[in-house]
């Protein structure tokens, strides 16, 4: 499938999947530089995704067990994340999704690494865009992923609206992944399909901030699924606090720009603790890569 496909696919159905968009060899460059670091952020305090605290990483077999927030923030992380999710191939894709050439603004990321599971959601009830849809996101696998150790999912429907949910489900976080996991559950009855790939190192699954995503929790504990995701707007677009809330947000970025990205400030960034050295990464290229689905 040509990149034109691909683009055509995700504004019909709100995402696609893109092969071999990660080279070998910057894969290759990221694990050694994980490898290195991984073990130091036992005493170093991280986003942990899943409690959403500060805290120690929490490491098995040299692989961390919780999301990490914002890897593009912390210092040890930072050298080896910032080439993967400003990645020239993926400046060239959203601008074939978007129709335009632009500059992009990465909102936030996570690195996953063995812990799976995440409820079924539309990313706009967390972070939203003025107008709703302009966010694009990308899971990128950095190792082969398939159902040992926790697929991806997207809810493959014809019409992508945005959830009409009352003010309680609006509020309150819980009643709304209760209201998505029957919504999820509808829509299968009525002909829905939920597309869970197989990845290699290298693909990546994008999708849009109206589609409903999740994660299915791991078979195999010894699994693991080493991954990005990070969730990019054109910069000429608006960022709101949620598609249920009219008031905009104002984008805070670390100083440099990295080729045509730029980078969020997000609550996992600590003043006294800022990113030193973050090494500027070529997001241009040298030849237009040919992509193949």
């Amino acid at each position: 499938m040509s990149i034109f496909n691909n683009a055509e696919h995700y504004r019909k159905f709100g995402y696609t999947i893109i092969k071999n968009v990660i080279s070998k060899d910057e894969i290759k460059d990221f694990k050694i530089g994980y490898k290195k670091i991984i073990k130091s952020l036992v005493t170093d305090e991280i986003a942990n995704m899943a409690s959403g605290k500060l805290e120690n990483v929490k490491i098995r077999n040299d692989i961390h067990i919780d999301p990490i927030g914002d890897p593009l923030m912390q210092p040890l992380l930072n050298n080896i994340t910032v080439p993967i999710v400003t990645n020239y191939r993926i400046h060239e894709i959203l601008n074939s999704l978007y129709k335009e050439e632009n500059d992009y603004s990465i909102l936030m990321s996570m690195l996953f690494g063995r812990k799976s599971g995440t409820p079924g959601h539309q990313d706009a009830y967390y972070l939203s865009s003025k107008p709703v849809g302009n966010i694009t996101a990308a899971w990128i696998a950095l190792e082969e992923i398939n159902e040992n150790s926790g697929q991806f999912w997207v809810l493959k429907r014809d019409n992508n609206n945005l959830a009409d949910l009352n003010a309680d489900e609006i509020k309150n976080a819980d009643l709304y992944e209760d209201f998505s996991r029957k919504f999820v559950e509808n829509q299968l009855k009525n002909g829905a399909k939920l597309i869970a790939p197989n990845l290699n190192p290298g693909d990546i699954l994008f999708w849009n901030e109206l589609t409903f995503h999740g994660s299915f929790k791991e078979k195999n504990k010894n699994s693991s699924r080493l991954s990005f995701t990070a969730h990019y707007l054109p910069k000429n677009k608006i960022l709101k606090y949620t598609a249920y809330d009219n008031r905009t947000r104002n984008i805070e970025y670390l100083d440099e720009k990295y080729g045509n990205f730029y980078i969020r400030k997000t609550s996992s960034y600590k003043k006294n603790n800022s990113p030193k050295n973050i090494r500027s990464y070529d997001a241009f290229g040298s030849k237009d890569p040919k992509f193949k689905s």
